[in-house]
């Protein structure tokens, strides 16, 4: 596990669960349930929440000029294309995280990175990549038989918004806002990244990083104990 690296290696290279579009709610349901892992039950899919948990509407901001001035929170698709990537479930800033009405559900938290770190050290730092990344080979590259999930995590690769208000990474790599801030300008996130560089027997970079606040990431919820 790389704790110490910058998440910014994404630049070189819920409701819990996402719900049909234009519709919205928690996605905690029994067809869609939780996965216990390690000890903590998880969300298995992306948050999908336009309005905080008071139900205050969250802004969903398009426009990348707009975007890079944000120190609100806001979200968005990736690609701003719902038909395309609702599956992935929606991008938030991390000032949408961290306000404090609430972006994950009644009983539940966004995850915090010892929460991440637990996690990957349980299920075997060496494999966890796999072992946490959705299986379908519709979903990430490599051979199929390389992508087991037997985590129950279903780790979408859904891509980032950086800053800027760019687009990139959707297919490779997936990041999760924690809860957690680690500067003025930055927050720390898990990350499940595809080495390109060995497509044929694809090694998941995973582990804790840091990031601008102001980007956009996909976000995991964990139930409260």
């Amino acid at each position: 596990m790389n704790s110490a690296a910058p998440l910014v290696i994404f630049l070189p290279i819920c409701s819990c669960s996402p719900v049909p579009a234009g519709e919205q709610g928690t996605g905690i349901t029994p067809s869609n349930e939780p996965a216990t892992i390690c000890g903590h039950t998880w969300s298995t899919r992306n948050l999908d929440v336009s309005t905080y948990r008071n139900g205050d509407p969250i802004p969903q901001v398009t426009d990348p000029g707009e975007w890079v001035k944000l120190t609100t929170g806001a979200w968005c698709w990736y690609n701003n294309d719902s038909a395309t990537y609702h599956t992935y479930g929606r991008l938030y800033n991390w000032y949408a995280v961290n306000d404090p009405r609430g972006l994950a559900p009644e009983g539940w938290h966004v995850l915090t990175d010892a929460e991440w770190d637990a996690m990957e050290t349980c299920l075997g730092e060496d494999s966890v990549g796999y072992r946490m990344r959705a299986a379908g080979s519709s979903q990430w590259p490599g051979p199929t038989t390389a992508i087991d999930n037997s985590s129950g995590f279903s780790g979408l690769p859904n891509g980032k918004r950086s800053e800027g208000g760019a687009f990139s990474h959707a297919g490779s790599a997936a990041g999760y806002w924690t809860a957690v801030e680690g500067s003025v300008s930055d927050a720390w996130c898990g990350r499940l990244i595809h080495d390109e560089n060995l497509r044929d027997l694809p090694a998941m970079i995973t582990g804790v990083g840091y990031t601008n606040k102001a980007d956009g990431y996909a976000v995991r919820c964990v139930k409260d104990q």
